[in-house]
């Protein structure tokens, strides 16, 4: 019923329009230019009376307007969609950041880089978009950069005392081996020392698993092979800090960094 209403008034008003523009053009024939002129104005009055509700904004003869309604929802939608192929375009270029040279021998380097461009772009783009689970996934393969350095020093750790492990088991059972159960039993639990992935990075606290995975380890050498010889306390440490970094994302950058340093430092020096 509205629609019908509004379609009624405009008619209403081109109708009245169109007539003072007849009433115009007649005075102006007669070169009535001030009739003419007058009735020229109200016909272009009765116009924009006639289409004002279909304006944005309308402020008085000075005919400052904004686009029509259908217009402006148009040009809305249009700008919305072009933010958010902004967003995402935003988003993979920076994990592409993310994800490339994290290998390389300049790792923290790479992540000041990558924090850098993080802030740089998402402050320049201006875009209405959220970009939390972006830097919540930066932060983490962050932090699965710092285990990975640990897992290291922990793969050398390991290595020693595998071969403490094999003195042990060559001493109790010495060659030729008579006690063949027990001897293959030993080979089985050292078996149990190697360690494997950790989990997705992304989705999983791989420093929280790889403490456990430290504690079992260390509790076999002990306890089966009598190697009291524990993990660097200084690297467990490190884990225990990603760790609560990880579940506290989004982090301050130079806390992860500063934490990168030190572990690098320990898989350059530590076994």
């Amino acid at each position: 019923m509205k629609e019908v209403y509004e379609k009624f008034y405009i008619w209403l008003f081109a109708g009245i329009c169109c007539m003072l523009l007849g009433f115009g053009f007649h005075y102006l024939l007669k070169d009535d230019v001030s009739v003419a002129a007058a009735l020229f104005c109200l016909a272009l009055a009765f116009s924009v009376f006639g289409n004002l509700s279909r304006f944005k904004r309308f402020k008085g003869f000075g005919f400052e307007m904004e686009v029509w309604n259908d217009v402006q929802e148009q040009a809305d939608a249009l700008v919305s969609k072009h933010e958010k192929i902004i967003a995402i375009h935003t988003k993979e270029i920076l994990w592409n950041a993310v994800m490339m040279g994290r290998w390389s021998d300049g790792q923290d380097d790479d992540w000041k880089r990558v924090y850098g461009a993080f802030n740089e772009i998402v402050g320049e783009v201006g875009v209405r978009g959220n970009f939390s689970e972006l830097r919540q996934n930066m932060d983490r393969m962050c932090i699965g950069d710092i285990v990975y350095d640990i897992a290291t020093v922990f793969g050398r750790y390991c290595k020693v005392n595998y071969q403490k492990a094999i003195d042990f088991i060559n001493q109790r059972h010495p060659s030729p081996v008579t006690d063949h159960l027990g001897f293959n039993d030993l080979h089985h639990v050292l078996s149990e020392t190697n360690t494997g992935p950790f989990g997705d990075q992304l989705t999983q606290d791989t420093a929280s698993l790889f403490l456990k995975e430290i504690g079992r380890i260390e509790l076999i050498f002990r306890e089966t092979f009598d190697i009291d010889d524990r993990f660097d306390p200084s690297a467990v440490r490190i884990l225990e800090e990603a760790s609560r970094l990880y579940n506290a994302s989004p982090n301050n950058p130079s806390e992860l960094l500063a934490l990168m340093s030190q572990a690098k430092k320990l898989n350059e020096t530590l076994y």
